[in-house]
């Protein structure tokens, strides 16, 4: 087992109990949202510092003469060294502008013991060749460790305080600045736009668009709104998903951009393809193809995302292409779908962002008169269904006459939206292009929210 007595700061910990003594009212709100008893090295630290918390949460005085009282009535006076052991904490005089600097110091030792201790049992368990590896929970339980945060518990009055700051705030100000458009101004009418912490499937057959408008929702983000979107795509490779984005903006067809051996010579084609380029170059738009078939692979980029640009959507296409990175996770294809959605939303949660899955529909809605989906055609659709937030399908009628014009008639279906009505946008599909525009207003049946302001 790898020593870690030196990776500890018994007086830092010392100080952190000092100033909650000192000052309880200002430091054991911060303390308690930021660090756990567990994080400290001593053992001797541990119920001088889950007494104070206790004493805090029930309004009790705090002064070192209550605590000694408290610690003796609970006979751990003597296990900490007693009295005099005490004092010797409480007698220093500290400035509690540092209590920032404490906090980090312990938190950032609590975290490289722990992760020693994980990677003790990881080489065990390799050297073990009686036992399969099993990197991929190493690494999930790594990140764990590395990105562990501690919730400060909110009052009522706290959160009806934020409550009433959100709505105040909603009216002065555009839907971009609080959630991610769609840029499709009927859509954004009705689910209000992509909100943090919101899973939200778009589900549709192959080939009904569901990619091209993933895209554009994602270049909209990236370019109009200047959020940093992470696209990941286990169906295309990066140049694919580039030049349909090209063709998104420069309204060239994606075709003649992709295999047209001859598009440097069409001096007005080439010309658009190149501006579009250009403006993709300045997006905060990052596409990633490469070891995101996995929850802990996304998770993993984006944790590299959010430390180096800060992350406001993840965009992945799509989830049935996903594998949930667990022991023996092709025996049970509905067990794999679930953790997979499970995980997805813990996602969205973690970084406090929307996550917009693409999810295949199954055959079955290929059997009826009415081809347009509902939320039993999604594949694996208990869990999916369960922890989304919405459901989007997408239905295309020419896709099944087989009269396809271009633009196409596409109507994107709100099946589910936990707190707002269900409804349908009608769009115009250029698919040469993959773009997508407005046709017209929404057909919720309820009237439009004049409140929710898209931005132009």
């Amino acid at each position: 087992m790898t020593p870690i007595q030196h990776l500890s700061a018994v007086d830092t910990e010392k100080d952190i109990l000092n100033l909650m003594i000192s000052i309880p009212d200002e430091t054991i709100p911060k303390v308690q949202a930021e660090i756990v008893a567990d994080d400290l090295y001593r053992e001797v630290h541990k119920p001088i510092f889950t007494t104070l918390l206790a004493m805090y949460n029930a309004h009790e005085q705090i002064d070192i003469t209550t605590l000694t009282s408290r610690l003796h009535q609970k006979g751990e006076l003597e296990r900490i060294g007693g009295v005099t052991s005490l004092t010797a904490i409480y007698i220093k005089s500290l400035n509690p502008g540092s209590l920032d600097t404490y906090l980090d110091v312990v938190k950032d030792m609590a975290r490289r013991r722990k992760a020693i201790g994980l990677m003790d049992v990881a080489l065990s368990q390799v050297a073990d060749l009686s036992e399969e590896l099993d990197l991929n929970t190493f690494q999930t339980n790594l990140a764990k460790i590395m990105t562990a945060r501690y919730v400060q518990e909110e009052s009522m009055d706290d959160i009806a305080h934020e409550f009433m700051l959100d709505i105040t705030e909603r009216s002065s100000r555009d839907a971009s600045d609080f959630c991610v458009t769609t840029g499709l101004p009927n859509l954004d009418r009705i689910i209000h736009g992509l909100r943090k912490q919101e899973l939200i499937y778009l589900a549709a057959r192959p080939s009904m668009g569901k990619s091209a408008l993933a895209i554009q929702i994602a270049i909209n983000a990236a370019l109009v709104q200047g959020k940093n979107v992470l696209y990941i795509s286990l169906e295309m490779g990066k140049r694919q998903i580039f030049g349909r984005a090209v063709a998104n903006l420069s309204m060239v067809n994606a075709e003649t951009i992709m295999y047209d051996n001859n598009l440097a010579c069409k001096s007005d084609e080439y010309k658009a393809v190149g501006e579009a380029a250009d403006t993709l170059r300045k997006a905060k738009l990052h596409i990633r193809t490469q070891d995101v078939n996995t929850p802990q692979g996304i998770f993993n980029q984006a944790q590299q995302i959010q430390g180096k640009y800060g992350l406001d959507l993840i965009v992945i296409d799509h989830v049935h292409l996903m594998r949930s990175g667990l022991k023996g996770d092709s025996d049970n294809l509905y067990a794999n779908m679930k953790h997979i959605s499970e995980a997805l939303k813990g996602m969205a949660m973690s970084f406090d962002i929307p996550v917009l899955a693409l999810a295949q529909l199954s055959r079955s809605v290929e059997s009826r008169n009415d081809k347009r989906p509902m939320m039993s055609d999604l594949r694996d659709s208990g869990s999916l269904e369960q922890d989304a937030d919405k459901v989007l399908m997408m239905y295309r009628e020419s896709y099944y006459t087989h009269e396809e014009k271009e633009p196409d008639d596409v109507e994107v279906i709100v099946r589910k939206q936990r707190d707002g009505r269900l409804g349908v946008a009608k769009m115009k599909f250029y698919k040469q292009f993959s773009l997508l525009t407005p046709n017209g207003p929404d057909f919720s049946g309820a009237h439009e929210d004049k409140h929710f302001r898209v931005p132009t």
